[in-house]
């Protein structure tokens, strides 16, 4: 579960960048000033203030799939799976929804 809650994160994260450099540029994907001096880009919270209002359920499903992705970066993931299986599944369709839309192309081709 902790490498699933990582990767979803990691996919949606690189999508929403994606997306956000075709409608507003590569800049948009930088942090404006890092601490470090180096390029920094910005978070996948962040992608999904810009993109999705509040309310969105997209948005919505990803922050609590994140919130355990953070859980779990810190070895405190509790044992919930039984719990999370309908909101991974959600957090999947809503990502080959959105990756279909965005990219005009299927994640894959359909095996009949």
């Amino acid at each position: 579960m902790d490498a699933f809650v990582m990767l979803f994160c990691t996919a949606w994260e690189q999508l929403l960048k994606a997306v956000l450099i075709e409608k507003h540029g590569e800049e948009t994907i930088y942090r404006k000033n890092p601490k470090s001096g180096l390029k920094e880009t910005i978070s996948l919270r962040a992608c999904l203030s810009v993109l999705y209002e509040p309310s969105s359920n997209v948005r919505k499903n990803i922050e609590r799939i994140a919130s355990i992705r953070d859980s779990a970066v810190h070895l405190l993931m509790p044992e919930i799976q039984g719990i999370t299986s309908r909101l991974f599944q959600s957090g999947v369709l809503n990502f080959t929804s959105e990756f279909e839309i965005y990219t005009g192309s299927p994640t894959s081709s359909r095996l009949i």
